[in-house]
């Protein structure tokens, strides 16, 4: 297995734009690049996590950047890459999400209330909880404890 990403990073609408063009670039690897893509099915693992209009609005936005190639019809949206999106791809984007994410077998990104999720290719697993600081410091006293016996 590949190495993780040490850091948790808050996952921006920036950084969704950019996870969704490493997965139309990943797509396009496998299948070609003369297909659109489903946007929606591509982000399915974040989307319910984020604002419903993330996925629609991304592909509008870069659209309008010149990075993908669009068909909005009845809320879904098609996408494949321009030459431009492309090679912003390879070059590793903007904020760095990109290769971390192509490079890596998952990167973990701060969602919401500060949960978790999980990402990489095909991949996600969720961590999320709650602890009140009473119930976080016990745990802390426990863990300082000797073992028994040593």
């Amino acid at each position: 297995m590949g190495q993780n990403q040490g850091v948790a990073e808050e996952l921006t609408f920036t950084k969704f734009t950019e996870l969704l063009l490493a997965r139309i670039h990943e797509e396009e690897r496998r299948e070609g690049s003369i297909k659109h893509f489903d946007a929606s099915k591509l982000m399915a693992d974040i989307a319910p996590l984020v604002d419903e209009q993330w996925p629609l609005e991304a592909v509008k936005y870069l659209e309008a950047e010149g990075l993908v190639d669009g068909i909005l019809s009845f809320g879904a949206a098609g996408v494949r890459l321009t030459p431009h999106g492309r090679v912003f791809v390879e070059r590793g984007g903007d904020t760095g999400l990109i290769p971390h994410y192509l490079q890596q077998d998952q990167i973990v990104l701060v969602v919401g209330d500060g949960n978790q999720v999980a990402v990489g290719h095909g991949q996600t697993v969720r961590q999320s909880g709650e602890f009140s600081k009473e119930e976080a410091l016990e745990l802390v006293d426990e863990a300082e404890q000797p073992a028994a016996g040593f």
